[in-house]
């Protein structure tokens, strides 16, 4: 599953990835509509207090990190 917003119109390369190697992906987030395949799209939004339900019953959480998260030390 991925959690994280289009918001650059750019994509997510793990969300690429996932789909160029026809994962079974479910996405959250917003501006997605139009930028991949529909069923893949699941939801806007996942309340805060119901995320952690939703990462743990996930086999795979991709991450949400954009290029300039690498700058900081992100992995």
């Amino acid at each position: 599953m991925f959690v994280g917003s289009n918001h650059t119109g750019k994509g997510r390369k793990s969300v690429e990835y996932a789909i160029n190697a026809n994962a079974n992906l479910d996405v959250y987030g917003k501006y997605w509509n139009g930028y991949i395949p529909q069923s893949y799209i699941k939801g806007n939004y996942i309340e805060n207090n119901n995320l952690s339900q939703y990462y743990a019953n996930a086999k795979i959480v991709l991450n949400d990190h954009r290029d300039d998260m690498q700058h900081f030390g992100f992995i």
